[in-house]
């Protein structure tokens, strides 16, 4: 407890004017977010945050209660599809939480927008995402107060464009460049690096089935209807998305073979849908990170919290 509080002391003693003015985007980001969806007629939820025990999820975070283990939301694509099933088109902004390695990208703590919807393809999901990202731009050159950001803006609006690669082109660079990496690797630990070989925002699509989301529909025998969108210029990863399977019989014999017996309620969720299903799920604070150009994700927030000092 001492610790956390000389953190935070630390945190409140670097507030500077630049960082007040990134709080001041955020709330704009953050407001025009809930907007844009609205007038889409997507239905704003808000699922649990503390999620039932799942062992040896990568990068969960766990906490004890009345001597029962429980994990921190650190993604609420299931749930997000039971009330998609339910109620069509919905929307989330949750507080997310994960223990991944220390970078200037990662916070332990941060907010996740999360979107599922009904009747929706691969391709049609990308394009939501394209259009919510630049309708985003285009809402901040025209913030009417003066703010020193006005510049990248306009800059980021009027040159923005978003590429398509397959992961498989990907890593063939990555490697052609002399970086050590494999087929089959996670590319979420390697966005650093895919962001200094692009030009600009970039769906990697395409991916092998052990990198995709488990619940991505398969295009064929090897590869699932799953995309990243990664930025360039080292501001790496924003974006995870997929359209979803709705295989019944397919999820409840993972489950058997996981072991996994708190996840019935999903498979039953789906059981229902009888129509393409996509999502997809957008850190708020890388966002707000790249519209605003700032070198440290910690600057997008006033008390960031990391998996280790820095």
């Amino acid at each position: 407890m001492n610790e956390q509080r000389r953190l935070d002391n630390r945190s409140y003693k670097e507030i500077n004017n630049k960082v007040l003015e990134i709080q001041i985007i955020r709330s704009e980001v953050l407001s025009f977010t809930m907007n844009y969806f609205l007038h889409k007629d997507f239905k704003l939820i808000d699922p649990p945050i503390i999620h039932e025990y799942i062992p040896n999820k990568k990068s969960e975070v766990y906490i004890s209660i009345d001597d029962e283990t429980f994990s921190l939301n650190s993604s609420n694509a299931l749930y997000m599809s039971a009330y998609a099933v339910l109620m069509e088109r919905v929307f989330s902004i949750s507080p997310t939480f994960r223990k991944e390695r220390p970078s200037d990208n990662h916070l332990v703590e941060f907010k996740m927008l999360e979107v599922e919807l009904l009747g929706c393809s691969f391709e049609e999901c990308m394009e939501l995402v394209y259009d919510f990202i630049k309708s985003m731009l285009l809402n901040l050159c025209n913030i009417q107060k003066g703010t020193v950001f006005k510049k990248r803006f306009t800059e980021l609006y009027n040159s923005f464009q978003v590429d398509s690669q397959s992961y498989a082109d990907i890593i063939k660079t990555l490697r052609s460049q002399g970086c050590a990496i494999e087929y089959g690797a996670d590319l979420s630990d390697y966005d650093n690096e895919v962001s200094k070989i692009i030009s600009n925002p970039t769906f990697v699509i395409d991916y092998p089935f052990p990198m995709a989301s488990w619940t991505a529909l398969p295009k064929d025998h090897n590869i699932a209807y799953a995309f990243n969108l990664i930025l360039p210029d080292q501001y790496g990863e924003l974006t995870e998305g997929c359209q979803r399977n709705n295989d019944y019989k397919l999820f409840m014999h993972k489950f058997e073979q996981s072991d996994i017996h708190v996840l019935d309620w999903y498979a039953d969720a789906i059981k229902s849908s009888k129509t393409d299903r996509s999502g997809f799920g957008l850190g708020m604070e890388r966002l707000i990170r790249w519209v605003t150009g700032s070198k440290k994700i910690a600057d997008t927030v006033l008390f960031p919290r990391f998996t280790e000092e820095r």
